[in-house]
């Protein structure tokens, strides 16, 4: 088997083909690395679940799915990630924008998430906060002080 792997790879080096040798190393590397992140974020980890929230958002075709994002994201800002609480507040403000997107604008949600996400240590929530703050009614402002009273016990995915 060994020796077979090193011909395939003298083929492909020999015929030019190093580039495709590269890529079929980064996609089994890529494979690999995204089913241990799912393991780890099945298990709980918030910076895991932040992380495969990433791929799913920002990630290549056919990983790409901002609710199935928004779910890893949800998890993990629950879990105290300070980066997945921004990205849930990101999604909530903008999401609406994009064609297809089932992810309602929900801007109590949004500023809720921005400032879990400023308070625990993130800076550039601030600006953010600030922008969808502004928008609020006084209503909007008073159910986005009872969501950060009931943190972390509060919805936050979208359903099918």
């Amino acid at each position: 088997m060994k020796v077979l792997s090193i011909l395939t790879i003298l083929v492909l080096v020999l015929t030019g083909c190093v580039e495709t040798l590269y890529d079929i190393s980064h996609k089994a590397k890529k494979l690999g690395n995204s089913e241990m992140l799912k393991t780890k974020a099945l298990g709980g980890d918030a910076e895991a679940q932040y992380h495969l929230g990433k791929l799913y958002c920002c990630g290549e075709t056919p990983e790409f799915d901002n609710v199935e994002a928004l779910r890893w994201w949800c998890k993990s800002a629950k879990g105290g990630q300070r980066d997945a609480m921004y990205e849930v507040g990101k999604l909530y403000e903008t999401s609406h924008k994009y064609k297809g997107s089932i992810i309602p604008r929900n801007n109590v949600f949004a500023y809720t998430y921005y400032k879990k996400s400023y308070d625990n240590g993130n800076d550039k929530a601030q600006e953010s906060m600030d922008r969808v703050y502004k928008e609020l009614s006084k209503d909007d402002k008073d159910n986005a002080t009872y969501l950060l009273e009931q943190w972390p016990v509060i919805g936050c995915e979208v359903t099918r």
